[in-house]
């Protein structure tokens, strides 16, 4: 941690003196135990001089730094978070640059923006919630599948009372039987059964690795 902080310190000095704007990524998600980390990256430009027999030369160095990686010891509204995040770049000394954020399109996210806006006008920081957000395209693309896999979904097969599906290979209509009695919505179900608490996350593991199967990754 020590060593850590050694870097932020350099980091700090040299983001201070950056060519313009500071942007940052940020995110939260939670841990197999259930328990929210939240990490921010720093994308911010360097005027790097430096003499040659022609003389002395100016290059841009784009850099992209890990300059947080935090527990969060609360929850995850909107203006916690913004807090957690003004409180890092305050202790790095960069406020005063902020440029564009990315951040995952979710309503407590908005919330986040409309608290850091809010925050920043009062100290005299220029900051627009609308045009300085960068939406997450991963996100987006992520947001879409699950429209159209909505779409596709009828969750009334989740219900305990409705019959198992038993695929015959002898029907040409199979595959279409099969999306009938939603395939998607048993996955769905199976996963929010096993994400709900971290105890049914561990019993699924160790079925997993009774199995010899791989363990559960967490996207």
């Amino acid at each position: 941690m020590e060593i850590f902080e050694e870097y932020l310190d350099q980091l700090a000095d040299a983001m201070q003196g950056s060519l313009g704007k500071i942007s940052f990524a940020t995110d939260v998600w939670s841990d197999m135990n259930l328990v929210p980390f939240m990490v921010v990256t720093a994308h911010w430009i360097q005027a790097v001089s430096s003499e040659n027999s022609n003389g002395a030369e100016h290059v841009l160095k784009l850099h992209a730094d890990l300059i947080g990686f935090h527990q969060i010891p609360r929850w995850h509204d909107g203006e916690h978070l913004a807090a957690t995040f003004l409180y890092l770049l305050d202790w790095l000394e960069i406020t005063i640059k902020i440029g564009w954020v990315m951040l995952n399109n979710t309503s407590n996210n908005d919330t986040l923006l409309l608290y850091l806006e809010t925050e920043l006008q009062q100290r005299g920081i220029s900051f627009d919630r609308v045009k300085q957000h960068i939406c997450c395209f991963p996100h987006i693309i992520n947001l879409a599948c699950k429209a159209v896999l909505k779409a596709m979904t009828n969750l009334d097969f989740t219900k305990d009372d409705v019959e198992d599906y038993v695929p015959d290979t002898l029907q040409p209509r199979t595959l279409f039987d099969a999306v009938e009695h939603d395939p998607i919505a048993i996955v769905q179900s199976l996963v929010r059964g096993i994400s709900a608490s971290s105890l049914w996350r561990q019993y699924f593991s160790a079925i997993l690795k009774a199995l010899e199967k791989k363990d559960l990754q967490l996207l």
